[in-house]
């Protein structure tokens, strides 16, 4: 794995094991919070946690502790993206040999763009429900204006002809991840991967 671009600011991917130094965050996650317009100062996630508990008696003691508003580490609207998100696309996008994009409706920017990055030969995988991210394709729009909406230039070719690089699965996220699993001779250790997991979740 050489990088997860993600959406998702639940930090599902940490809770699923990814190493902080292979996960970009792109609209920030609950994994660190900072104090409101200084982004400098950070706030351990749990006192949050507490603050939020205790309800209004919490967070003004929060505040008055850390001399400002703390909020997790989350992009709202009208914020920038984080730094890191811009800074790694060069190296990890000319180094991707396979690009898989799993559960998305690819119609936010400039995130959907991602799939546009990875070089020609490059081959790029959807497992969603319906597909998304086409190639833009004027015939679309009156057919299916969801799909038109996420449509762009260098997106999947799936029907096109000569489409020798892009692979679409319909279906459910954890069917397709499977399958891909299978396919790559890795069956056993996914298996083994949620038998952990699910001990873990057990004991907590």
């Amino acid at each position: 794995l050489q990088r997860c671009y993600t959406q998702n600011i639940d930090s599902l991917e940490s809770l699923a094991g990814v190493p902080a130094d292979r996960l970009v965050a792109a609209h920030g996650n609950f994994d660190s919070c900072t104090v409101v317009g200084r982004p400098s100062v950070t706030v351990p996630v749990e006192e949050l946690k507490k603050a939020v508990n205790e309800g209004q008696s919490g967070w003004m003691k929060l505040r008055k502790t850390h001399g400002g508003y703390v909020k997790p580490s989350i992009v709202f609207f009208g914020e920038n993206l984080p730094k890191r998100f811009f800074d790694l696309q060069d190296e990890d996008f000319d180094l991707c040999d396979l690009l898989i994009v799993i559960g998305t409706s690819l119609v936010v920017q400039p995130f959907c763009h991602l799939i546009t990055r990875p070089r020609s030969s490059c081959p790029r995988l959807l497992i969603n429900r319906v597909p998304v991210g086409l190639e833009a394709d004027e015939e679309l729009d009156g057919r299916d204006e969801r799909r038109a909406e996420s449509s762009m230039q260098g997106g999947f070719k799936f029907q096109q002809s000569g489409n020798k690089r892009d692979v679409f699965f319909q279906g459910m996220c954890d069917d397709g991840a499977r399958q891909l699993a299978r396919l790559a001779g890795w069956e056993n250790d996914l298996k083994a991967l949620i038998a952990d997991y699910d001990a873990i979740s057990v004991k907590h």
